[in-house]
């Protein structure tokens, strides 16, 4: 495999790690699987500066796995539980170091984490709904003086959407 002497730190060093540490988090019990999630997301915090642009998307694209609709638990309890506890918590990390690292993540992965947010606020499961709103929130506070007017249109759109399929339709 040819790979970029820049990305050979990525591929054969980063990403095997973030890899599996994201297979423990989809096939471990929750108790494992919350360590993993953690583990993963302090790594990200504490050397994500390192990483390149592509780099990210590679490992974003490994992150939404998580709360892939295919993935989920059969039986309805088993989904409760993951959506309360896996997908809440990785939603919360996601938007963490998506605020840490703005300046390099938001021409990137704005995209996708409104798409993340917006999905989380569809879900039958309350809590992960409100979180996914109370995500939103934090993104918009903590980044807002940061956005361009095309960050803020997304965004609007984005609180605009959730609002129109949330409101009750009489």
């Amino acid at each position: 495999m040819n790979v970029a002497p820049e990305d050979r730190v990525w591929v054969r060093g980063w990403f095997p790690i973030l890899f599996e540490l994201s297979c423990i988090i989809n096939r471990c019990k929750l108790d494992v699987r919350t360590r993993g999630l953690t583990v993963m997301f302090e790594v990200m915090k504490t050397y994500g500066h390192t990483y390149e642009k592509h780099w990210w998307q590679d490992l974003f694209r490994i992150v939404f796995r998580i709360f892939d609709n295919m993935k989920l638990p059969e039986q309805q309890t088993e989904k409760a539980e993951w959506m309360t506890t896996t997908c809440n918590h990785a939603l919360y990390a996601i938007c963490d170091v998506f605020t840490q690292y703005f300046e390099s993540l938001s021409d990137v992965l704005l995209d996708d984490i409104l798409s993340q947010l917006y999905w989380c606020v569809q879900q039958d499961n309350e809590q992960l709904a409100r979180s996914g709103t109370n995500c939103l929130e934090n993104v918009v506070i903590l980044n807002g003086e940061k956005f361009n007017a095309e960050t803020w249109d997304k965004t609007c759109n984005c609180m605009l959407d959730i609002f129109k399929t949330t409101i009750p339709h009489m």
